[in-house]
């Protein structure tokens, strides 16, 4: 039987170098969306326009491009197991309602190269470490995409994601 062997260094066959890439992947997650829904409760506060990128820090900035490659990443990786977030146009229909389209559009730019770098890669999708990575991969991106409902709703998911940081 044919099985792809793995392209990526990130995604070997050692489930400890996955859990700890997704442990930090989730942890800078939640800390830049409490960083970015913070600072956007604060403008709602104000007004109600848009949340723009200009906004965030030099370090909350350095914090999103990380989380963008990595999302990214991970995407690519689910869709090539098979398992589609549909991610980007879920949350595209969000982020149109709260963040400026300039902002969209370089956080768009951004995810589109990334994934455009790694979609060459192979991935053995029958380890069963990938496939763990897979699966939380997809249940964390509907979480990411829920939070992102109830902030654009709300204006801050500070309080909800409190607990995740605990």
């Amino acid at each position: 039987m044919y099985h792809r062997r793995s392209g990526n260094k990130l995604f070997g066959a050692k489930s400890r170098i996955i859990n700890e890439w997704f442990r930090a992947l989730l942890l800078c997650w939640v800390l830049l969306l409490c960083s970015v829904f913070i600072v956007y409760q604060t403008k709602l506060s104000k007004s109600t326009e848009l949340f723009d990128l200009s906004e965030l820090s030099a370090s909350q900035q350095d914090q999103l491009w990380t989380q963008v490659d990595n999302w990214a990443v991970a995407v690519v990786l689910a869709n090539f197991c098979e398992r589609p977030t549909s991610l980007e146009e879920r949350m595209l229909k969000i982020a149109t309602r709260c963040i400026t389209p300039s902002s969209i559009k370089k956080v768009l730019d951004r995810f589109r190269a990334t994934m455009k770098n790694v979609e060459g890669n192979i991935w053995d999708c029958t380890d069963k470490n990938v496939q763990t990575f897979v699966e939380k991969t997809v249940a964390k991106a509907n979480l990411l995409v829920k939070q992102a409902e109830d902030a654009c709703k709300v204006g801050s998911i500070y309080h909800q994601l409190l607990p995740l940081l605990q």
